[in-house]
């Protein structure tokens, strides 16, 4: 027996009909096969036109989904079909992009930012996010393309348009952008206000993930303006939001995240400098035989070693390049030390060269 389906094709006389069909049952290349054959007899049929379009992003054949889409523009209304224009600046601005043509992308991306920007005049509330969502795409695209300063005022522009009517959430997203940017140019302090800034926003959504990537920012900022103490106050932040996103997330394994590997390297390398200016503190109060400072700053200095495991294999030794043997001495002299090193707190930090301060002087 003959499908009803199958037998109204059959009837009717309109290529366009058997378009439709194939399309229904996902023969997208006999579908576009079809309506290419109807719309040699009526080239400015608008609905075979978008049909052919929509087969064609289907079928991955871009030059024909951008042939299609710019007839079906030039047979848009102004008014009337406002939402269907969108549609097609869009998909066709996407399409050059896809293609590797940036110039054309951006020029028809600006088309649609000009449209929504038109109609967000009497209706607002209603073109809010598609319009930033669309300063999103252009600024991105701009980023890309090496237009540094145009995806800045771009990604202001978003800023100033949600900052009239968009949600308090909204602006994070932009401003995380805006610091990666004026990171690229070095202009540090403005690139560190908008990490500041975003970071502050995610924490107070409580979006873990975002706000770890900002503290990530922050520290390296930081890092490069000599700040190390507050850097790493930074990427310790990092790594413990990180961390924790990624301990209440099943299946997900933190270590195909780049940012928390490079924050938990950057951590570690900043601990090290951390611990090592406590070593030079504890080695310059001994040799000024203020035995109670160098005791403190070296103990705080195995903390930051043990408790982050930079290291269970933390020798004295090698970072004393003057005295060390009197370092010993002296620390050894100290009451205080000689009582904390029989604690279980000393003794559980597995130190291979305990030997070392365990002798009588």
């Amino acid at each position: 027996m003959i499908a009803p389906e199958v037998v109204k094709i059959r009837k009717s006389k309109s290529s366009f009909t058997v378009a439709r069909y194939f399309e229904f049952i996902g023969q997208y290349e006999k579908s576009l096969e079809a309506v290419e054959g109807f719309l040699e007899q009526k080239p400015q049929h608008k609905r075979a036109l978008k049909l052919k379009g929509s087969l064609a992003k289907i079928l991955d054949r871009l030059p024909e989904l951008i042939q299609a889409y710019k007839q079906v523009l030039s047979l848009c209304r102004p008014v009337r079909d406002f939402w269907e224009r969108t549609y097609l600046l869009n998909s066709i601005g996407s399409a050059y992009w896809r293609l590797k043509e940036p110039e054309l992308a951006i020029r028809y991306i600006k088309s649609l930012v000009r449209l929504y920007e038109m109609y967000y005049r009497w209706g607002k509330e209603a073109f809010v996010d598609p319009l930033a969502w669309t300063l999103w795409t252009l600024a991105e695209y701009q980023t890309k393309s090496g237009k540094v300063s145009d995806a800045i005022a771009t990604y202001e522009k978003s800023l100033e348009l949600l900052s009239r009517t968009g949600p308090l959430y909204s602006f994070a997203d932009p401003l995380h952008e805006l610091g990666i940017l004026h990171y690229r140019r070095q202009e540090l302090d403005k690139a560190l206000f908008r990490f500041v800034s975003a970071a502050k926003i995610h924490e107070s959504f409580e979006r873990l993930l975002y706000s770890g990537y900002n503290h990530y920012f922050i520290a390296w900022i930081l890092l490069e303006k000599k700040n190390f103490a507050q850097s790493l106050v930074h990427i310790r932040k990092s790594v413990a939001l990180l961390r924790k996103v990624y301990s209440s997330t099943c299946g997900v394994d933190s270590d195909h995240d780049p940012y928390y590997r490079r924050a938990y390297r950057l951590r570690n390398s900043l601990q090290n400098h951390e611990s090592d200016a406590l070593i030079r503190k504890a080695q310059i109060a001994a040799n000024r035989n203020d035995k109670r400072s160098a005791l403190e700053a070296l103990k705080e200095a195995i903390k930051v070693k043990v408790t982050f495991n930079f290291s269970k294999n933390f020798d004295f030794s090698h970072v004393f390049k003057i005295h060390v043997e009197d370092m010993k001495k002296k620390i050894n002299k100290c009451p205080e030390f000689k009582k904390y090193k029989d604690t279980k707190e000393f003794k559980s930090m597995y130190l291979l060269n305990y030997k070392d301060f365990s002798y009588e002087v």
